[in-house]
């Protein structure tokens, strides 16, 4: 981790847990051990990482370089390695030198954010991206988004909730939030999101005799993640599906995150490495809001 004016925490947070997971090189010693400890009993967790992010990296490289899509809202972002928003937009973009993408970062731990704001600064590229300390569970929070001035509320916005949902409890109606951020913004919108799948067994969720290992993942009881502070609430299919709710979903729909647009070879390599796209435990979709009379967007 790059010296900060902040002292090194005493508490693992899920983010600096996950930019460890990815290689890379945003954490701490306490992260470092949450994580190991929760390797051990999950042995996959690493390559559910690297799937959320390669699933933000290809929805972003298909759907995000429309021309009329250029300002982005990553919540819970965390520190990625492998390309920040802005850059995987640009880089699959070459107009956009034209048309350069704004981003608003959001994630709720102040280190993670501090080093954000260094490494944009670093890259000097904080008049476009920019990130902020908040919390989805803030009902204020689209507001501090605004307030940044980089998000014009008139226009469509690329909503990338990756991975973070299955950290709200039930208790706090993560669909009555999410809801309330979707009716503010403007037709034209998209959301993209991954969740983790809990669901009774079947034959294909069977995970090759790992039910207990999978258990212990999707009931959030382990003390791994007790340690990182934010338990995880896998939920069942229809469950993640209602997020998307009023929305419409981009081909091929909420499936496992291998199985979203795939480049060529992908997923042959995933079911080689791993077998079963369902191990990945994660699903995924992209949707878009809708309004009457709007010329439809085709993905070819």
């Amino acid at each position: 981790m790059p010296e900060r004016r902040t002292a090194e925490p005493e508490v693992a947070h899920i983010a600096r847990v996950q930019n460890y997971f990815a290689s890379g090189s945003h954490h701490f010693a306490v992260d470092r051990q949450a994580a190991e400890e929760f390797e051990q009993r999950l042995p996959e967790v690493r390559m559910m990482t690297l799937e959320v992010r390669a699933f933000l990296r290809r929805a972003l490289r298909v759907l995000g370089v429309h021309p009329n899509m250029r300002q982005f809202v990553d919540l819970g972002t965390g520190l990625p390695e492998g390309g920040c928003v802005h850059e995987i937009v640009e880089s699959a973009d070459p107009l956009r030198q034209q048309r350069p993408a704004k981003v608003v970062y959001v994630d709720n731990d102040p280190v993670v954010v501090a080093a954000g704001q260094d490494i944009l600064a670093a890259n000097g590229t904080t008049d476009r991206h920019r990130y902020i300390h908040g919390d989805f569970a803030d009902p204020y929070l689209w507001c501090r988004v605004l307030d940044t001035g980089l998000i014009d509320p008139e226009q469509p916005v690329f909503l990338t909730l990756n991975s973070l949902l299955h950290f709200i409890p039930d208790a706090d109606d993560p669909w009555a939030r999410l809801d309330a951020l979707k009716n503010q913004v403007a037709a034209g919108s998209m959301l993209l999101l991954s969740h983790g799948r809990r669901e009774n067994p079947t034959t294909r969720e069977q995970l090759a005799g790992e039910t207990e290992v999978a258990d212990e993942y999707t009931f959030s009881a382990t003390a791994a993640y007790a340690k990182l502070i934010a338990p995880v609430m896998a939920r069942p299919r229809d469950q993640i599906d209602r997020f998307f709710t009023g929305w419409e979903m981009f081909s091929p729909g909420l499936v496992y995150l291998p199985e979203w647009q795939p480049g060529a070879g992908d997923l042959q390599r995933f079911t080689r490495e791993y077998g079963d796209p369902a191990r990945s435990r994660l699903l995924g979709g992209v949707a878009r809001k809708t309004a009457e009379r709007m010329r439809p967007f085709l993905v070819n």
